[in-house]
């Protein structure tokens, strides 16, 4: 599966979806505490403003010899508060929202002599044991920026989003596969830290649809990719074998059950 394509291509549904939006629907609900305005602001933010900032900015990492912990030096799945999920968030991905809203790379929540993460999984398993006190400030500051992000795009919602694609898209083109970025997680090869922002816009782009009442066409590569990555990070972070048997019909998952 190509990675790159398959952002392009969420990228793409995520554009025609919004073009779609009428006016009179941006100030209405989108996705707890947050209008749909927000929520199209946040997953600008996290999924395409971003883009060129953190392939601009190479992380000076390097794996360590022997090291093979796709999800860096911490084990979410030894926390025992990750057993049963993580709860419904807004923010998939509050922590880089944060550092977004600053239009900087946050310091990584692994020493940065650690491991490099090397999954696209691992980089929200980290993000699962992130201190609660961190976490907080994060999903405060990641309100903060999709309000602030989501009033910037104005009353041509459309427009500004597909100048952001163009910009996202221009910048992945100058990157190599096996280019170091920098994220709030830690250091990361394009190839694995791109999926995590296809990831942001499948799901966000879902929810937006979901709230203005619209469909929205993601390509079968595109959705199985993200669907994977979900499944990944469950098994990550310790719920593989519950997400497995409620896929399977076997079992339930626990109300609001999140795997970010």
């Amino acid at each position: 599966m190509d990675y790159r394509r398959t952002y392009r291509s969420a990228a793409i549904a995520f554009a025609d979806l919004v073009s779609r939006i009428p006016a009179g629907a941006l100030d209405g609900p989108g996705l707890g505490e947050w209008t749909l305005r927000d929520l199209l602001g946040h997953t600008v933010s996290s999924a395409l403003r971003q883009v060129p900032t953190v392939l601009a900015a190479p992380a000076p990492l390097s794996p360590p010899a022997g090291s093979s912990n796709p999800a860096g030096p911490l084990s979410p799945a030894a926390d025992p508060s990750n057993s049963a999920g993580g709860s419904l968030n807004p923010a998939l991905d509050p922590l880089n929202a944060a550092s977004s809203s600053l239009n900087t790379v946050s310091r990584p929540l692994n020493n940065a002599s650690g491991p490099l993460i090397t999954a696209p999984e691992g980089y929200f398993a980290v993000a699962r044991t992130a201190p609660p006190e961190m976490v907080a400030a994060a999903v405060k500051a990641s309100t903060d920026d999709a309000r602030t992000t989501g009033a910037a795009l104005g009353d041509q919602p459309a427009t500004a989003v597909s100048a952001y694609i163009g910009r996202a898209t221009t910048a992945l083109a100058g990157a190599g596969d096996d280019d170091l970025v920098a994220t709030p997680a830690g250091g990361m090869r394009v190839r694995d830290w791109l999926p995590t922002r296809t990831f942001e816009l499948v799901v966000h782009g879902s929810d937006a649809a979901a709230a203005a009442g619209l469909p929205i066409d993601f390509d079968p590569d595109t959705l199985a990719e993200a669907a994977a990555l979900a499944a990944r990070i469950a098994a990550a972070t310790g719920d593989g074998l519950s997400v497995l048997r409620a896929l399977t019909g076997r079992a339930t998952l626990p109300s609001a059950f999140s795997v970010v």
